[in-house]
């Protein structure tokens, strides 16, 4: 459910002006993590990611409230992971209780897809320190992986997964989509 006033919907190639909205906001939400405008405009022109975008129409100079990116990763088995690859909200609107609809969203398409590309599992990163982040993907049945290696992103800044099935009980695999 999107509670109003905001709209959701999934980006297209075509929309220029959000593009560079979507890069700008990742940008400022991701500096610690190194240079992530290019990044992430990167992965929204790819074919196997869908970049969903949380909009406020009242303020049309800066609508832009949010946006979730999902694709599906092989691991190093050849196994599909549905992966939550970035997660933004506008500076202005944090901790308003837009993060877990951009959750619910991106858990939905992930749902959806498995149908046609069964997927072992949905995987996610985050900082160690962002508690926030991880009590908000707590909330949504992610925990965190045992660490083998530990990983940092590009800053040096460390990394670590977070999972979760792809259904959790009481999730009905056959209502997604």
């Amino acid at each position: 459910m999107i509670p109003p006033p905001y709209v959701f919907f999934t980006w297209n190639s075509r929309d220029k002006v959000r593009f560079r909205a979507v890069t700008e906001l990742a940008q400022e939400a991701f500096l610690r993590f190194g240079e992530y405008r290019e990044f992430i405009g990167r992965l929204m022109i790819r074919e196997d990611v869908i970049t969903g975008l949380l909009i406020e129409p009242d303020h049309p100079d800066d609508d832009l409230a949010g946006f979730i990116q999902v694709g599906l990763i092989p691991d190093e088995d050849g196994r599909v992971l549905g992966n939550i690859l970035a997660i933004a909200i506008a500076p202005r609107l944090r901790f308003n209780s837009l993060g877990p609809v951009l959750m619910r969203w991106a858990i939905e398409q992930i749902q959806y897809l498995h149908k046609n590309t069964p997927m072992k599992c949905i995987q996610l990163t985050v900082a160690p320190d962002n508690e926030p982040a991880i009590r908000l993907f707590s909330r949504f049945g992610f925990t965190l992986v045992p660490e083998e290696i530990e990983h940092h992103y590009a800053s040096g800044v460390r990394a670590r997964d977070m999972a979760r099935p792809v259904f959790l009980p009481g999730e009905d695999p056959k209502k997604s989509g």
